[in-house]
């Protein structure tokens, strides 16, 4: 890559993302996912490494390269709500740089593949599910950066075999199975690049190189998590996943969260519905298939196809569980649309460059949705109001589903837990019950009991409202406290 390149994708892509991430820099508390990814860190290397059993459940069974990024970073940069968040931050704007590098590396030198690379690396800036991720201080940023690395480096060994490249891809392969076990949806990309490599050179040659890949990454998943590999503790992770996504029901059809991305950034939506188009046309078409260099995105474009397949049995289709999917998707569109741009009339350059302006600034306006909810970080949901109300009430019994945000946030309160959802069996088990203090939150509410008011009505006469919590930024009520009367 040409080194003014490098310079220019650093400062127009890597640097706005960064900063865009930092704001707002409001410290809010954790959620309740990243709390226990804290409570692990803190357990130790020795730990996380050997897998202990309660770190190992904190973790929520996930394998533990979190747990030495989050020590890492609170050694550095400090351990507060905001300062614990900035790994997840940088990590999502080097995603960002990944994707505009991806883009070029594909395009090769020249000005419209660096205005290409630009606008990808911008498009995922600006997505507001890249934005909620990068600033929840857990592993979903992190995770997002190294896949998009282990595919990069396999595109770049599909263009130009050598092991140089072969090594380096393996070692942000074995860091993104230790990130999350999301990672094994990469095996089709990793075997089509063999595929190829066993046509296209030697047998020879090829299984010595991807033998040394192969024992690379052996060795960075036997070091850094021993118990994965020698007591087998990947295959609890799958077992465990797999049950969670496949054997229990779904509360949510999978597509729900390809429509709130729609209703989110529609225009990022558009553009990858026709970026996707463009790479089959660019392949199939007689007209626009030769001289078109867009066969090693196959890396990206299978692993995005794994993850929407995967999407499909999720138990839970939370934001977190596919967000990776954009980074090698706006690399696959955006640099087939641009592929497509080189080979057409100027004048019809001329309107698809005006349409990616409008969908520039259309995603600018997604970025700076002023919803937490959608753009994060968020107060989730409430936990400092919850905890600075009972900070004042010593030796009461309170009682509230995240016990274990309190026990983080209070340390040594006597904090009962119950169910997620309140039914009315538990609403009337509370009001035959001694506790002092009844928690309710956002969270809580249900098809039986979809606000507060029904919630208070349920408590009647035993329990009353005592205080609202609300969010720290927007003034939105959050959580509601209710007191025995």
């Amino acid at each position: 890559m040409n080194s003014r390149h490098l310079i220019a994708l650093v400062a127009l892509v890597f640097l706005p993302a960064l900063s865009i991430r930092l704001y707002p820099v409001t410290s809010e508390s954790f959620q309740h996912d990243t709390i226990v990814s804290q409570v692990a860190a803190a357990d130790g290397v020795a730990a996380n490494a050997w897998d202990r059993p309660d770190t190992y459940e904190n973790r929520r069974f996930h394998p533990p390269l979190l747990s030495y990024v989050i020590m890492t970073n609170n050694a550095v940069f400090g351990g507060d709500e905001y300062r614990a968040r900035l790994f997840s931050i940088i990590a999502g704007a080097l995603a960002c740089l990944v994707v505009a590098i991806s883009i070029y590396a594909i395009l090769g030198n020249g000005t419209m593949s660096l205005a290409g690379a630009v606008f990808g690396g911008w498009m995922v800036g600006l997505l507001p599910v890249q934005l909620y991720v990068s600033r929840t201080a857990n592993w979903d940023g992190l995770y997002s950066l190294l896949s998009a690395c282990t595919l990069l480096g396999l595109c770049l060994h599909f263009k130009t075999p050598r092991l140089r490249t072969l090594v380096w891809t393996g070692v942000f392969a074995a860091l993104t199975l230790l990130t999350c076990e999301l990672g094994l949806a990469m095996l089709p990309a990793f075997a089509a690049v063999f595929l190829y490599d066993l046509w296209r050179r030697p047998p020879r040659a090829v299984w010595r190189d991807w033998a040394i890949m192969s024992l690379v990454v052996m060795t960075v998943l036997t070091v850094l998590w021993p118990a994965g590999v020698l007591r087998l503790d990947y295959l609890r992770t799958l077992r465990f996943r797999l049950f969670d996504s496949s054997a229990l029901e779904s509360n949510r059809p999978w597509y729900r969260f390809y429509t709130i991305l729609f209703d989110q950034a529609p225009a990022y939506t558009i553009v990858m519905v026709a970026g996707a188009a463009a790479w089959l046309v660019l392949l199939l078409w007689r007209r626009f298939r030769s001289g078109t260099r867009l066969l090693p995105l196959l890396p990206f474009v299978l692993y995005a196809v794994m993850v929407v397949l995967l999407s499909t049995r999720q138990r839970l289709v939370y934001i977190h569980h596919i967000a990776d999917l954009f980074p090698p998707l706006t690399v696959v569109a955006v640099a087939s649309l641009v592929a497509v741009l080189r080979k057409v009339a100027p004048w019809k350059r001329a309107v698809s460059v005006a349409a990616g302006v409008v969908a520039f600034v259309a995603c600018t306006a997604a970025a700076l949705n002023p919803d937490p909810r959608v753009v994060g970080p968020q107060e989730h949901p409430g936990f400092f109001g919850v905890r600075d109300f009972l900070a004042g009430q010593s030796g009461a019994r309170p009682f509230y589903y995240y016990d274990y945000a309190m026990s983080y946030y209070l340390p040594g309160a006597d904090v009962t837990s119950g169910e997620r959802r309140w039914t009315r069996e538990a609403l009337e088990e509370l009001r035959r019950g001694e506790f002092d203090f009844v928690v309710c939150d956002w969270t809580m509410f249900n098809d039986q009991h979809p606000s507060v008011h029904e919630v208070a009505a349920a408590l009647e006469p035993r329990y009353g409202i005592v205080n609202v919590v609300r969010h720290r930024r927007t003034g939105e009520a959050v959580a509601w406290i209710f007191a025995r009367r």
